[in-house]
């Protein structure tokens, strides 16, 4: 499975079916000759059960064997006397792995050579072929069965990945490893069966296979067995793997095992309570991640670590008692479960990891104990229940937006003797409250004077803080942090003093009511996409003391009719409201607001903006001069669909327009 923070798989594209060009590429060195064939597959009548009315290959028996496809169904190299297939380019759904091509033994099939082939339904691995490489067959859809023959040692990671209509595959004796997520997502799996010969099962193999109910290794495999089904190492100490197809609602885990692996519940959907017995030490990472129907798990005291997103997206869990023994809640590890309402934390808990209780929106108390010494990063971030926090004097280290968007917190208290934070009406502060770290998002008020000590207003301070209109920053605040008032949708006026020097990005990120911002003369840094979305801002003054305008900082204000930008300062510019850099060579924003339909740039633009444009649904015609030589990919994204671009044939304004689907006509 893949973890919160997801890993993409990016895969190029292959197009595997209806390939004619016929090339013949040759290339040597001094070392030795490597050629790569790339044939006509033209006029195949009686290939791979082919008839000669065209006839299709479906009408070859399970039971009998396949005839071998021909070379011309494939590109492949020749290195050292021995072939490597690196993709089909055949026609036929059921394909057989010649064992020789040109009279020399195929040996492998290529990472990739399969991939995407949507049409294939039956593969069949010849004896020749001793390695299948990483993602050979990914993403075959239409793959229902595979025969592996006895040659095959290694199936590479992700080779059958995401075939969701793989119903069989026969692994023989003679294969020594399967891959990481070899079979991972092979939802139509029901059944395998793993030969003694397998010395090696990677991370995830049978991952989210949800059709699978069975994994039964051979009794003489030297360090693997099953039991009911599921995979353990040869001695049973380590659970590695309890079939995500399996109907069961519990399952007691076997008093030998001492680890449950990394995911070794995944997916379970069927589960409603595991019980864990004495003796196991660590339950892996992932362990039960997206076990939704999971109602209870009963964790031994033994236990000493529970994995970074053991638990996630477990939403039916309503509660968990963590056994004193435990040192750290790791990264995730109750992230999203909706239905936790109460959590007991031991003692002998130091760290609580980030995002660790992240959207457990039926969580209302949580007893932090005076053991703790760090609380991460969105630790309880949307905790949406979750009333009230006493901070213990064990607590050093606060994570960014610990407690950001927790809609019902009014009050965070701290222990007057914790030696670097402090709490005031409920507020967080560092201890002598030179930074706000965390205004309650619950609070009622509607406005709010930030207190005269503070230097800094800390990342996520007033994040969604829903209810305030208006806060007061007292001069001597040097930085807005990034986020800090992000979504404060009834903010609607903010005066910046001029002793504030940074606002970070994403600052007043929609805050949607905001008519105004006053920016004094101070401010050198305006961050990414700080007044993005704020839909009612009408007017923005760039003070001259402004030296950096970050991406996207005033995009989609679609009230927002000028940017302003005093005439002193040295590398900005505005004209009609228009955001220009300082010799208006590069256009940067044209406000969302403008009413106006037509709209021409000046002569002296060389550049128009990535997102320059964006959202403005008013234009109905930009003339581009063809001193433009460079126009960003989104510049005009979310505009009018009738905008018509106007300029110069040849011109990039032609260009561009024809690259985007924009209607073009020539000045």
């Amino acid at each position: 499975m893949t973890s919160k923070t997801t890993t993409a798989k990016v895969i190029a594209a292959v197009v595997c079916f209806g390939v004619t060009a016929a090339v013949i590429i040759n290339k040597n060195n001094s070392n030795n000759s490597q050629t790569i064939y790339k044939k006509n597959n033209k006029d195949k009548a009686n290939n791979n059960g082919s008839k000669d009315n065209g006839g299709n290959s479906s009408d070859i028996s399970e039971e009998s064997k396949m005839p071998e496809s021909p070379a011309s169904d494939f590109e492949y190299t020749v290195e050292n006397g021995e072939v490597t297939i690196t993709k089909y380019i055949g026609s036929v759904t059921q394909v057989r792995i010649p064992e020789k091509i040109e009279g020399k033994p195929v040996t492998e099939i290529g990472e990739h050579a399969f991939s995407f082939c949507k049409e294939l339904t039956r593969i069949e691995i010849s004896n020749s072929v001793t390695e299948i490489g990483e993602y050979a067959f990914f993403s075959c859809e239409s793959l229902t069965s595979v025969t592996i023959l006895a040659g095959v040692t290694e199936i590479g990671n992700y080779v059958f990945s995401n075939c969701d209509k793989l119903a069989n595959v026969d692994i023989p004796n003679g294969v020594t490893k399967i891959g990481n997520e070899a079979f991972s997502e092979c939802t139509s799996l029901t059944s395998v069966d793993i030969p003694d010969s397998v010395t090696e099962i990677g991370i995830d193999a049978f991952d989210i296979c949800k059709r699978l109910t069975d994994i039964n290794v051979s009794s003489d495999n030297p360090l693997y067995s099953s039991q009911d089904g599921v995979l353990f190492n040869k001695d049973k100490t380590t659970l590695i793997c309890y079939p995500a197809g399996k109907e069961n609602t519990s399952y007691s885990i076997p008093n030998s095992v001492t680890e449950i692996g990394n995911e070794a519940f995944s997916e379970c959907s069927s589960l409603t309570s595991v019980t864990i017995p004495a003796g196991v030490t660590e339950i892996g990472n992932e362990a039960f991640c997206y076990c939704n129907n999971l109602k209870s798990v009963t964790i031994s005291s033994s236990v000493t670590r529970i994995g970074n997103y053991a638990f996630t997206f477990c939403t039916n869990l309503t509660s968990i008692n963590i056994p004193n023994g435990i040192t750290e809640i790791g990264n995730d590890t109750f992230c999203y479960c909706n239905n936790l309402k109460s959590v007991t934390i031991p003692s002998s808990i130091t760290r609580i990891g980030n995002y660790a209780f992240d959207s457990c929106t039926s969580l209302t108390s949580i007893d932090i104990p005076n053991s703790i010494t760090r609380i991460g990063n969105y630790a309880f971030d949307s905790c949406t229940s979750l009333t009230s926090v006493e901070i213990p004097d064990s607590v050093t280290e606060f994570g960014i937006a610990a407690f950001a968007i927790c809609k019902r917190l009014t009050d965070i208290n701290v222990s007057s003797n914790n030696p670097l934070f402090s709490s005031q009406e409920g507020v967080l502060f560092n201890k002598d409250k030179t930074t706000l770290i965390c205004y309650p998002a619950g609070k009622e008020n509607t406005s709010y004077t930030i207190p005269n000590s503070v230097t800094e207003i800390g990342n996520d301070a007033f994040s969604e803080c829903s209810n305030l209109t208006s806060v007061t920053i007292p001069a001597g605040v040097t930085k807005i942090g990034n986020d800090a008032f992000s979504e404060c949708s009834s903010l609607t006026s903010v005066y910046i003093p001029d002793s504030v020097n940074e606002i970070g990005d994403y600052a007043f990120f929609s805050c949607t009511n905001l008519t105004s911002i006053d920016i004094q003369n101070g401010i050198t840094e305006i961050g990414n996409e700080t007044f993005c979305y704020c839909n009612n801002l009408k007017s923005v003054t760039i003070p001259s003391s402004v030296t950096r305008i970050g991406n996207y900082a005033f995009a989609v204000c679609k009230s927002l009719t000028n940017i302003n930008v005093n005439s002193d300062n040295p590398l900005f510019c505005s004209q009609d409201g228009v955001l220009f850099n300082k010799d208006k060579t590069t256009l940067i924003c044209y406000p969302a607001g403008k009413e106006n339909t037509l709209y021409s740039i000046p002569n002296s633009l060389t550049e128009i903006g990535n997102c320059a444009f964006l959202s403005c649904k008013n234009l109905t015609s930009v003339t581009i001069p063809d001193s433009v030589t460079k126009i960003g990919k989104y510049a005009f994204n979310q505009c009018s669909s009738d905008l018509i671009i106007k300029g110069k044939t040849g011109s990039a304004a032609e260009t561009y327009a024809n690259d985007n689907g924009f209607k073009f006509m020539t000045d």
